[in-house]
């Protein structure tokens, strides 16, 4: 109902048991907002802990852009 990822479902991504625990993930979000900016917060060890990040747009931008 808010469109927001569930933190449940990044969750069992991340501890997933077949997951390489030494390749990072990163979670990329086409937009940004306080709660989704601190999904995380509770755990500041997370991103170290389960080797992830979270990529929001920056600033004013209204989408996150991929170079490959």
């Amino acid at each position: 109902s808010h469109k927001l990822p569930n933190k449940e479902t990044l969750s069992k991504i991340l501890c997933h048991p077949k997951r390489n625990i030494e390749e990072k993930i990163n979670f990329i979000f086409n937009y940004s907002n306080p709660t989704l900016k601190s999904i995380f917060k509770v755990d500041k060890s997370a991103s170290k802990k389960y080797n992830f990040d979270c990529s929001f747009p920056k600033g004013s931008e209204k989408y996150y852009e991929i170079k490959l």
